[in-house]
Order: C-alpha cells, then structure tokens, then sequence
C-alpha cells in the first residue's frame, strides 16, 4: 500500500512538474535532470513510471481529458435533465475554455501532436469521444439539425471550444464572462440557422 502511494506521489509531482516546465520552457528545452529536480524525484524514478517524455505528454493528455469528458458529460447530463439550457451549457464551456490556465502547455502539446504519431493519434482518439457529446448538445439546442449540418456544427463547436484556450496570445481585454455570453449566443445562432 506505501509503495503503491509513493508511486503515485511520485507520478503527481513528476506531472506537475512537467506541466510547469514544459509549458514555461518548452517540452524539447526540459532535460529530464531539470523535470527530477522539480518534482523532487531521481531520474531513474521517471524512468520507472514512464518510458520517455512522449509518455509524460501522453499522461498529461489523459489527465486532462478525463477532467474534461466529466466535465461534458455532467453539462450533458444537466441539459437533458432540464437543469441548464443548451444555451447555458454551451456558456459554461466557452468559461472553461476562456478561463483555463495552461495555454502554453496546450500549444506545446499540440506541437508535439504534429510530430509524435503517438501524440496525435492519441489527441485523435479523445477527440473521438468528445464529438458524441457535442452532437448531443447540438441536437438538444436545436432537434431539426439534418445529419449532415450536425456534423458540421459539431465540428465548429469543437474548433471553437478548443480554439478558445488560445485566447491569451490573442491579447483579448474582454472580460471572460462577457466573452462566454457571446460564445454561447453566437453558437446558438449558428445552430438555429443551421437547418437546411
């Protein structure tokens, strides 16, 4: 049981660390003596619980899309229970997206997606699980959506919720709750105006 927690200790520091170094230096510009240094672990700890910083990247990955599809599928979950409107919803993910820190950390990732297979492929098969999701909220905002704009809008939806986390290095002054407002309104008027 200690050595279980420790290990997992061990792996939470290692995380944190890297989210920290790779997205304030970059993921290439970390050496793994500066990622042991900064979570307090030996290089050979790395090394035992991950096999190269391609798999560190792919654990942030999987953290953060865990958080996220939760995230989703409570949203979806309060819309179909009539709980919070499409529009609300919709809201509330253009705030989390607005507000998340880490935007760096996300282009560094994304980065590494255009050269890693791996990365890609992995951001690929996550992003396959958020669509179904998506498309839900797109039918629940507007139930006339024909197959073939659903699949267009859920691919804007998409394209702008993660598009949104890059709002910083846009120099946006719009205060974030002012910016959901209007992600969400403007998402509901595409989805409205999408029936063919």
């Amino acid at each position: 049981m200690i050595a279980a927690q420790h290990k997992q200790d061990g792996r939470t520091r290692i995380l944190s660390a890297a989210r920290h170094l790779f997205g304030s230096r970059g993921f290439h510009l970390t050496a793994m003596s500066e990622l042991a240094s900064e979570a307090q672990v030996s290089v050979g700890q790395i090394y035992r619980l991950f096999k190269n910083k391609y798999d560190i990247i792919l654990a942030i990955v999987g953290d953060d899309h865990a958080e996220w599809l939760a995230q989703l599928e409570r949203i979806r979950s309060d819309v179909r229970d009539g709980r919070i409107s499409p529009a609300k919803a919709f809201e509330e993910l253009a705030r989390q997206e607005l507000a998340a820190d880490g935007e760096t950390l996300t282009f560094e990732i994304l980065a590494e997606a255009g050269r890693s297979p791996e990365v890609a492929a992995k951001i690929a098969e996550f992003c396959v699980e958020f669509r179904p999701i998506l498309r839900d909220l797109a039918c629940l905002a507007n139930p006339r959506l024909q197959q073939r704009d659903l699949e267009a809008a859920t691919e804007v939806l998409q394209a702008c919720l993660f598009g949104l986390s890059g709002r910083m290095f846009a120099g946006c002054d719009v205060h974030i709750d002012i910016a959901a407002a209007e992600t969400a309104r403007l998402f509901m008027a595409m989805l409205d105006n999408a029936v063919s």
